[in-house]
């Protein structure tokens, strides 16, 4: 009589229903659809990232897809209980850093390449040479207050304080004429098609 009573109750007996796995979840399974999730929510700061550590726009693109492979290549080593932001820029970290030391581009794709991938250094040479070509062009564009100073900081390798001494202005003056002559120099450059370029 007691049992019949107890079974009466619906909120005892009711069957609970399981709760979606997370994201984390999801991803630590090896499932591609939260892949796609994470790529789409954190792509652009492993992007800026790749800016920050390479200052080039294509390797900074390289290093976006490759951080996500990396991370898919290693999700067994991912804990799904604890959060995955953290654990997501730690790998693009030391892939960045990794890049950085062997100073050489890996695509790890689905076309591996075992090594990394260089240019004939004939090649490289001239692409340097035309790219050096158009800066100094742009320069000499410039006033010649600026011209001399970017050419004595970055042609001739000298410090502010010596360009200070050498044209006989304060330090203070140095930095300004110098700060003044890289904007205009950028705003220049950019104008004539130009890309962000770092003297």
């Amino acid at each position: 009589m007691i049992f019949e009573e107890i079974m009466k109750l619906p909120c005892l007996f009711t069957p609970t229903t399981n709760a979606p796995p997370s994201l984390e979840a999801r991803f630590a399974q090896g499932d591609m659809t939260a892949l796609e999730e994470i790529m789409l929510t954190h792509q652009k700061g492993i992007y800026h990232l790749g800016l920050r550590l390479f200052a080039s726009r294509d390797k900074a693109a390289d290093f976006y897809q490759d951080v996500f492979i990396k991370i898919y290549e290693k999700r067994d080593h991912y804990n799904p209980m604890r959060p995955l932001k953290p654990w997501l820029y730690q790998v693009a970290i030391n892939l960045g850093r990794d890049r950085l030391r062997q100073k050489q581009e890996i695509i790890m794709g689905e076309d591996r390449m075992p090594g990394p991938i260089e240019m004939p250094q004939a090649e490289n040479r001239l692409l340097k040479a035309e790219v050096k070509q158009k800066v100094w062009h742009v320069v000499n564009q410039l006033s010649p207050i600026y011209r001399e100073i970017l050419a004595l900081r970055f042609s001739s390798d000298l410090s502010a304080k010596e360009i200070a001494a050498m044209l006989g202005i304060s330090l203070s003056a140095a930095k300004v004429r110098l700060c003044r002559g890289l904007k205009a120099f950028e705003e220049s450059f950019k104008a004539q098609g130009g890309e962000s370029y770092v003297l």
